[in-house]
């Protein structure tokens, strides 16, 4: 998320640059005025840039919103897939380093708990850790939880009211809708932008 909004800021800095440098149609080559058939139009060149800048934003957009649908999508067919139930319990609770800002004594850490899971299926044991971990911890060692497996891959499973994977899936689809948004404002705001720099 700290990605997106410094791309979103670089890219409205650099519209604003363009029309705060807004100034007469002179241009200076070697210390000297060029002549008005030499200065190239700024026209087209600024509406380049801007549609490069619009299309790289569009992109994450793009890419943000397709991992968020995806990640619905698996986990609807989980869902339909993992109709069997079986009682589990937390055997452990696994910490993995999340994101680390910074380095050596400076650096900031931080860490998710994900729990790690034991159930039996036909006096067939499985252990398994969850992709998704929170912080902090949502479970405690010992804890029972309600486990839907599929009865034709047993290792497919999800836990009962663990909505770890929604909250993702909604943060990268709201975030990806967002910046295709921003895009278009960009877009509106940098064609106005440019036409007054051209116009000046």
């Amino acid at each position: 998320m700290k990605k997106i909004k410094k791309v979103t800021v670089s890219a409205i800095s650099i519209l604003f640059s363009i029309y705060n440098s807004c100034s007469a149609a002179d241009v200076l080559q070697g210390g000297r005025t060029a002549p008005l058939e030499a200065i190239e139009p700024v026209g087209p060149k600024y509406f380049r840039a801007l549609f490069i800048t619009i299309g790289i934003i569009c992109l994450v957009g793009a890419i943000f919103l397709c991992i968020g649908l995806g990640m619905k999508n698996n986990r609807k067919k989980k869902i339909l897939r993992c109709s069997s139930t079986t009682k589990g319990k937390v055997i452990d609770i696994v910490k993995r380093l999340y994101e680390e800002v910074g380095t050596g004594i400076d650096a900031i850490s931080t860490y998710l708990y994900h729990p790690k899971i034991e159930y039996s299926v036909n006096n067939q044991k499985y252990i398994k850790i969850s992709n998704f971990g929170t912080k902090p911890s949502k479970y405690e060692i010992g804890q029972e939880v309600e486990i839907h497996y599929n009865p034709n891959k047993c290792d497919m499973y999800y836990i009962e009211g663990d909505n770890t994977q929604k909250k993702l899936e909604t943060i990268f689809t709201i975030a990806g809708g967002i910046i295709l948004i921003m895009a278009v404002l960009i877009g509106i705001i940098g064609t106005v932008i440019i036409n007054n720099y051209v116009e000046c």
